[in-house]
Parts: C-alpha cells; sequence; structure tokens
C-alpha cells in the first residue's frame, strides 16, 4: 500500500496487520524533505520489490537489508509512473503517464529497453503467466498491447481496440 505521501507498507491479509514499512528516503543536499508518491510497487522476489513514484523514481527495496531503498533511479521514466511488472527473468516493466513502456534490469538497474506503442497513460502492465517474455499494457488511449521481450522488435505483436477507457486487465 502506499500514495500521495504514505510510504509504501506491506499489510498481512488474514489479519490486517502492517508486517512492513518504508522509511522516507533522506533529505536532498539542500537538506528539503523530498515529497512521497508512491504511483505503482511491483515485487521482484520474497523480500525484495520495486516502487515507481509519480516523481519519475524507481526505488528498490529489500526488506530483509533496510527500510530504505537500497537503490534509487532518478529520472527512470518521463513522467510518474503508473503501472509496474516485473518478468520471470528479472526484468521490471515500467508504464508512465506520457504512454512510454521501459524494461530496466533488476540487477544492474539499468535500462535495457523501451517499447513503442501506447499514445495514452498506461494504466496496467501484467506479465503472461504461461510464456514466459510476454506482457502487456492497457492505456488511456484504449488500446491493449501484447509485447514479447524477448523479441527483437519494439513493435507490439498484436494490438486490441476496446470501446472502454480500460484501467486493469487480467490474462
Amino acid at each position: 500500500l502506499g500514495g500521495k505521501e504514505t510510504e509504501l507498507a506491506c499489510v498481512d491479509l488474514a489479519s490486517g496487520a502492517r508486517v512492513w514499512r518504508a522509511k522516507n528516503v533522506p533529505h536532498d543536499k539542500l537538506d528539503m524533505r523530498r515529497p512521497v508518491f508512491v504511483g505503482a510497487a511491483a515485487f521482484l522476489g520474497e523480500h525484495e520489490f520495486v516502487v515507481g513514484t509519480a516523481y519519475a523514481e524507481l526505488r528498490f527495496y529489500d526488506a530483509r537489508a533496510s527500510r530504505r531503498p537500497v537503490h534509487e533511479v532518478a529520472g527512470a521514466v518521463d513522467r510518474g509512473a503508473r503501472a509496474l511488472a516485473t518478468l520471470r527473468d528479472g526484468t521490471v516493466l515500467v508504464g508512465d503517464m506520457t504512454g512510454d513502456v521501459r524494461a530496466y534490469d533488476a540487477r544492474t538497474r539499468a535500462m535495457t529497453r523501451r517499447f513503442a506503442g501506447p499514445s495514452g497513460s498506461v494504466r496496467e502492465l501484467a506479465a503472461h503467466p504461461d510464456r514466459a517474455g510476454l506482457f502487456a499494457a492497457c492505456s488511456l488511449d484504449r488500446h491493449v498491447y501484447v509485447w514479447d521481450a524477448a523479441g527483437k522488435t519494439q513493435a507490439p505483436v498484436a494490438t486490441v481496440y476496446c470501446k472502454q477507457r480500460l484501467r486493469s486487465f487480467l490474462w
């Protein structure tokens, strides 16, 4: 859970108790408080997760190590991150408010690819449960885009137009 001025917190759904809560990042070089706005979050493993902020940052957390991010990528997207997903090979997919979909390597924290397609804000990213490397995104341009991360092209493999503005979808 997280949001505007609310740092990320993990909650046990069975008991409703908060299991883990992130600390705010340190102050900037002018000793001013950095604002918090969690836009999206995704699990990388059992104790590791990544958070995309509305201030175009990616924060990588390890719950075993610290309550603060173990690594930050400033300027990871052009505008705020709205959707995150992870692939089996450790790739983090980030969708932002301008329609960009980018892939980051979770180990090196470097951008590996940028995928073409959406012209509206990306609202949801999801990896296919069975086929490795296949993922999809829906955006406010009323399209669902499907890409193959293992493929050589940045263009979508398939595109489906929907009559409604989509906020979410399931495989």
